[in-house]
């Protein structure tokens, strides 16, 4: 890409938002492709992985760090259930609220999942320096923060 080429704000906006999406849709086919013997697609990769970091926390809680309304969650916690990757109980305190938790199968597929995702970022990540990368991160916080205020 000719780096003199000066955007209008515009086409800067709609240029980012562009390859934004293109990267989470491109991310998402490679993880549902990559994923598929283990029988998970969509976000149900992310669900474990928040699972991981916080066993015990309710579906509200999920819904709330994936952003997925109440009764999506519902349906991939049914889903991750049958699959036999997590177990859903009835919180002691609150009986019409699940607790989540990870079974053995789901422990045995974030290695999976991992690597996958470790692959994915390695390839796009590839040539574009640690400070570069730091930047990005940087302007994107930025991005969203700036996005709060409307």
């Amino acid at each position: 890409m000719n780096e003199q080429y000066k955007y209008s704000a515009e086409e800067l906006g709609r240029t980012v938002m562009h390859h934004i999406a293109s990267l989470d849709r491109r991310r998402r086919r490679f993880l549902n492709e990559e994923l598929v013997g283990l029988g998970l697609s969509g976000p149900m990769p992310t669900f474990l992985l928040t699972l991981e970091r916080s066993p015990g926390v309710s579906q509200d809680f999920i819904a709330e760090q994936l952003r997925i309304d109440k009764s999506g969650i519902a349906r991939l916690a049914r889903e991750l259930e049958e699959l036999g990757y997590i177990r859903r109980e009835l919180s002691s305190d609150n009986r019409r609220m699940y607790r989540l938790f990870l079974t053995e199968a789901g422990e045995r597929a974030l290695p999976v999942i991992r690597s996958r995702l470790a692959l994915w970022r390695e390839t796009v990540m590839a040539g574009i320096s640690s400070d570069k990368q730091t930047e990005m991160v940087q302007l994107l916080s930025q991005m969203v923060e700036n996005s709060t205020k409307l």
